[in-house]
């Protein structure tokens, strides 16, 4: 199961003493495939972040201020808000900012530490 989330802490890394996280950038329309053909749990934390990503892709984004949780194996996806905090009551992407989607997967790793 693919998490779909709006940002990245260390803290979210469950039980994982030594990781490593492949990151590979990626556009909308391959978000839009990934979240069309996976199955998905949205952990998108700002109520109209996920409506303007909603807008992006074409389809609901839920909003949900659970806190994501990574393990050795998992895959989520990044949406990065470039430009600073939305504006209050933004629902659509102003035009002077842009997001940024990063399909990222953890893999544990003893030699990250070396």
């Amino acid at each position: 199961m693919i998490k779909f989330v709006n940002s990245l802490s260390l803290q979210m890394f469950k039980g994982l003493d030594c990781y490593s996280l492949d990151i590979e950038k990626i556009d909308a329309e391959e978000v839009i495939t990934l979240l069309s053909t996976e199955q998905y749990v949205s952990y998108i934390g700002h109520k109209n972040f996920a409506l303007v990503l909603s807008d992006i892709l074409g389809n609901y984004v839920p909003f949900n201020r659970d806190f994501a949780l990574y393990e050795n194996g998992d895959t989520f996806i990044v949406a990065q808000l470039i430009g600073g905090r939305l504006p209050e009551g933004a629902t659509t992407l102003p035009s002077m900012y842009s997001v940024e989607f990063f399909k990222v997967t953890v893999k544990f790793s003893k030699e990250a530490v070396k």
